[in-house]
């Protein structure tokens, strides 16, 4: 967890930890949340450990992406929405869906701030932040630019949290409708999720950069 806590010390903010166990004799022993989106689940475990089992969360989406709910009546209803919503096609509506990440295999459950070393760490944040992390970042990856899928749905559960686990990159999202609405994400903040194997290699850059300041 040093790694974690030095890339938080040095960027600031308030950040989550989230692990995914794909075993249930894995599972930590914490509170157990039920009744709660994803992204508001992300916001109130800055304060407490959470884990989150199937059934317990109460977005449809995110039991979409999850895997935890993958049935033709649930997608049904998640295009439906966003018709009624988006007044798009619901072939154009279809298409947003696909583009999003999605788990093959759901996880036995979702673990939020658990003592374990996290999968990734997700932010609500301010740009200065983006801006201070893209710096470390481009740093270490010899002045390349970050590239970054965006999307207007399911922004913290599908295109951050799952989006930055499968690809071990950075994902960023400008927080869809829901997200704004129920984890309470202010007008001047967006998400940021950091996948652990790149928190590693950013915490090592930042030592050696303080380490050069010195001699």
């Amino acid at each position: 967890m040093e790694n974690v806590k030095e890339i938080q010390s040095l960027l600031g903010e308030a950040w989550t930890g989230v692990n995914f166990y794909f075993t249930g004799a894995a599972l930590p022993d914490v509170n157990e949340a039920t009744g709660l989106r994803f992204c508001e689940a992300v916001s109130k475990a800055r304060s407490e450990h959470l884990l989150l089992r199937p059934g317990a969360v109460s977005c449809p989406g995110a039991n979409y992406v999850f895997g935890w709910d993958r049935g033709e009546n649930l997608r049904n209803k998640i295009v439906a929405e966003l018709v009624r919503r988006r007044r798009m096609k619901p072939q154009m509506v279809e298409r947003l869906i696909s583009q999003v990440p999605v788990f093959a295999r759901p996880p036995a459950a979702i673990g939020l701030n658990t003592n374990d070393v996290p999968d990734l760490i997700i932010s609500y944040c301010q740009p200065p932040t983006v801006m201070k992390f893209l710096k470390l970042w481009q740093a270490e990856f010899e002045g390349d630019n970050l590239v970054c899928d965006l999307s207007s749905i399911l922004s913290v559960c599908g295109n951050v949290s799952i989006g930055s686990y499968l690809s071990k990159n950075v994902s960023l999202s400008f927080a869809c409708d829901d997200a704004r609405e129920f984890a309470g994400i202010s007008r001047d903040r967006l998400v940021i999720g950091i996948p652990y194997p790149l928190i590693e290699k950013l915490a090592a850059r930042n030592r050696a950069l303080q380490n050069a300041s010195v001699l």
